[in-house]
């Protein structure tokens, strides 16, 4: 047999170790972009319209933080995303939870919290 045989073999085998250890994987955004609606007391109702473009996964985000202490909260959600998000009632992912799956809209109220106040996209980092 060729002497090369065992060092073949200790190649493959240290090319294995070092395909399954790997890099860390990446935490990975939700693509697209998930909108809401911040009113204040006494404005028109209609409320500004800002967004999230591409959210990071698995990171609580506060919808309304420089804003709370004027009063102004979020009471509409759209998901444009390509991942479910989860809202909730507390700037820190905390409290009453509503799932809005991808592509839709919900409102505050009924059978979710009374205002949004932070998200957080669910990933697999």
């Amino acid at each position: 047999m060729a002497t090369w045989m065992p060092r073949f073999r200790l190649a493959a085998v240290v090319a294995v170790a070092l395909i399954s250890v790997g890099a860390p994987v990446p935490a990975h955004a939700a693509g697209g972009s998930f909108f809401y609606w911040a009113n204040t007391p006494g404005g028109s109702g209609a409320g500004e319209r800002r967004q999230l473009d591409d959210p990071p996964s698995n990171r609580c985000i506060a919808l309304i933080a420089g804003d709370q202490a004027a009063g102004t909260f979020v009471d509409k959600v759209q998901n444009g995303t390509d991942t479910p998000a989860a809202v909730f009632e507390n700037q820190d992912c905390t409290g009453h939870r509503l799932t809005v799956p991808t592509r839709a809209t919900r409102t505050a109220g009924g059978h979710g919290p009374a205002t949004f106040r932070s998200v957080k996209f669910p990933g697999s980092s």
